[in-house]
């Protein structure tokens, strides 16, 4: 029964893992760029908007927690991984 749960949720979650991976990954390098776009905003204009430095600050962590969990699903799909699996080329 646990096998054949794990064996289900490893399917699932490789099944959805280009999706997850291409939107975390996207969300990961716009929050990224938008970070670098606001912060050479902040640093660079010679007035800029007070709120732009704190765009700046909120929009990075987004882009860091978006690659964390990017890579923490290809770290559960590998470790759900059956690893008993049967090979049509065995002896």
């Amino acid at each position: 029964m646990l096998t054949a749960l794990r064996l289900t949720l490893w399917t699932v979650l490789t099944a959805l893992w280009p999706i997850y991976s291409m939107l975390m990954g996207g969300l990961a390098v716009l929050t990224f760029l938008g970070g670098l776009l606001f912060g050479g905003i902040w640093l660079f204009a010679p007035n800029p908007a007070p709120f732009v430095g704190e765009a700046a600050l909120y929009v990075l962590p987004v882009s860091l927690v978006a690659s964390v969990l990017n890579v923490a699903y290809g770290a559960l799909v590998f470790a759900l991984e059956p690893k008993d699996r049967v090979t049509f080329y065995q002896d």
